[in-house]
């Protein structure tokens, strides 16, 4: 069984955690992406205009070049992954979780230790704790207070998907809790809801 959803979100009793589920790229939320960082650069330019008027104001037109690449780069990547990207973004399935975004490693289930939802700046992020094997180092459980980012986790954004945070973390629990076959061997709270330095 193979499920594809996206906007409207998640009907609990149709996670199918024998299946695969496919979680492909929102092209209006690329577009939104892409038209924020445009309109950065052209702030930036209208900074490096107006910076350039006067030689008083050279750290203005500094700035501006700053966010001229920044957000042009930004924008850049973002348009290449459009582009040249695959359509379907997550997979998630019995056999673990891909972030085609990050890499094209599965992450099998066993090698999840927790997971978690942090803010950064504002922006929510669900955060795999990873097992020693995979990460070469252990997490202490001091570590795993409330607001701690792990070192080593790995993040995911459902930024530019057509799903939202609560809906993506739903699923990938879903399928963890019934495909981990090993317990978290460091008294990590398995599932936790965190916020993190803002």
């Amino acid at each position: 069984m193979s499920a594809v959803w996206g906007q409207g979100g998640v009907d609990h009793g149709k996670i199918d955690p024998s299946g695969v589920t496919a979680i492909d790229r929102s092209l209006p939320k690329i577009a939104g992406l892409l038209t924020m960082a445009l309109l950065f650069v052209a702030g930036g330019v209208f900074l490096v205009v107006t910076g350039a008027e006067a030689s008083r104001l050279a750290p203005k037109a500094a700035i501006g070049w700053a966010t001229i690449v920044f957000f042009g780069g930004c924008g850049v990547l973002i348009a290449l992954q459009a582009i040249r990207g695959t359509r379907t973004v997550i997979v998630i399935s019995p056999d673990g979780l891909q972030d085609k975004r990050l890499s094209n490693q599965v992450i099998e289930w066993d090698d999840i230790q927790a997971i978690s939802t942090v803010r950064v700046q504002h922006q929510k992020l669900i955060q795999l704790v990873l097992s020693p094997r995979v990460t070469g180092s252990s997490v202490p459980v001091d570590q795993t207070a409330e607001g701690a980012i792990v070192p080593g986790g790995r993040m995911i954004t459902p930024q530019g998907l057509k799903t939202g945070i609560d809906d993506l973390k739903n699923v990938i629990v879903t399928y963890w809790l019934v495909h981990n076959t090993s317990p978290s061997e460091n008294g990590l709270d398995p599932i936790r809801e965190r916020t993190g330095a803002s």
